[in-house]
């Protein structure tokens, strides 16, 4: 069985970044799995990709939320959700 695993964070760990740009209160990060051949999937992400290009939006880092305009992430959502990947995230208050 092949398990593909992706994780990121948000958020910076130390706690005297009060006066530090992008400083947070919180610290988080998270992981999506997706069980099994994740071959179609990514070629579907690729060609999502390929469309919102075509559409004259620029996508310098690849798709990311946080940088991703509303459109897009009306067209990135959906994709996602129909792979059901399992979800885990955990919130540090610091």
């Amino acid at each position: 069985m092949d398990v593909y695993l992706y994780a990121d964070e948000t958020g910076n760990l130390d706690y005297g970044g009060a006066t530090k740009q992008g400083a947070s209160p919180y610290f988080g990060f998270g992981t999506a799995v997706f069980i099994g051949d994740h071959g179609v999937a990514l070629m579907r992400g690729m060609r999502l990709r390929t469309h919102v290009s075509s559409k004259g939006i620029r996508l310098a880092r690849g798709f990311h939320a946080v940088d991703d305009s509303n459109e897009t992430r009306g067209e990135v959502f959906p994709l996602v959700a129909g792979l059901a990947p399992r979800i885990d995230t955990t919130f540090l208050a610091k």
